[in-house]
């Protein structure tokens, strides 16, 4: 004996086909919506990896300048440490000639020489790098 319909469950049977559906279509959608952020987000991460290879290639172009500066200023570096060595040579000449004159022209006394300083104002550095 089959029992009586009184139309109950085929409006179960609708509602849950519907349910089921919508279900299933949500579902989809949710993965297409979850594949178009990856790849939003994978051109995103492309652009920021060309900007920071962009970044890469001008630090390198900066680095070489500022070497090459360097090697500059050291070369400048060197020639005045070179004239300061050439004056402090020739200031302790002159005072030397100074003191023999002195000597000859008063006897027995001694012109003072040892007040000289001679500092290094060049600032080469000491250490290679």
């Amino acid at each position: 004996m089959v029992a009586p319909a009184n139309g109950i469950n085929r409006v179960g049977f609708w509602l849950s086909a519907i349910v089921a559906g919508l279900v299933i279509v949500g579902m989809i959608g949710s993965v297409f919506y979850v594949a178009f952020e990856v790849r939003a987000d994978s051109i995103l991460i492309e652009a920021q990896a060309t900007l920071l290879r962009t970044f890469a290639d001008q630090t390198r172009a900066l680095e070489l300048k500022i070497n090459g500066l360097q090697v500059a200023m050291n070369e400048i570096e060197t020639q005045f440490c070179g004239e300061d060595i050439v004056r402090n040579l020739m200031h302790a000449s002159d005072q030397r000639i100074q003191s023999m004159l002195w000597q000859k022209t008063f006897p027995g006394n001694e012109l003072p020489t040892n007040n000289a300083y001679y500092p290094t104002i060049c600032n080469r550095r000491t250490t290679a790098q």
